[in-house]
């Protein structure tokens, strides 16, 4: 539950933490005041839980970038951002298996980029599903 439900928080850069390996579920699910976000240049992190930014209601805008490790990312990620507008996913070069409900409920979505996802073979149910 790493940054959940955190009431207060508005921004927030994951940058340069260089030795972040794994992540349980419920990382900044329901941070409502939540609008911009940055995971860049996370090299170690190769697996994130459940309900990683669920219900983040008024985010606006995610950017990942060079998360090269990551493999797995659990079910509900992103579910529920009804304000989220763009979505970048650059260099996830080796994401493998995404769960279900991903990009699940964001109905306000109208930029998403997909650059350098050549090992994304599975993504569950519900994807961008309104």
């Amino acid at each position: 539950n790493w940054l959940s439900e955190c009431t207060q928080l508005t921004q927030q850069n994951f940058n340069g933490l260089t030795s972040l390996s794994s992540v349980g579920e419920c990382w900044l699910q329901e941070c409502h005041m939540l609008t911009e976000l940055h995971f860049n240049d996370l090299p170690k992190l190769a697996e994130v839980g459940s309900l990683w930014m669920f219900k983040c209601r008024n985010l606006e805008e995610v950017h990942y970038k060079g998360l090269v490790s990551l493999v797995t990312v659990e079910h509900d990620w992103m579910y529920g951002c009804d304000s989220l507008t763009q979505v970048t996913f650059e260099g996830l070069t080796s994401l493998d298996n995404v769960g279900d409900n991903w990009l699940y409920g964001c109905t306000m979505l109208t930029d998403v980029t997909f650059n350098g996802l050549p090992n994304l073979a599975t993504v569950g149910e519900a994807w961008l599903s309104f």
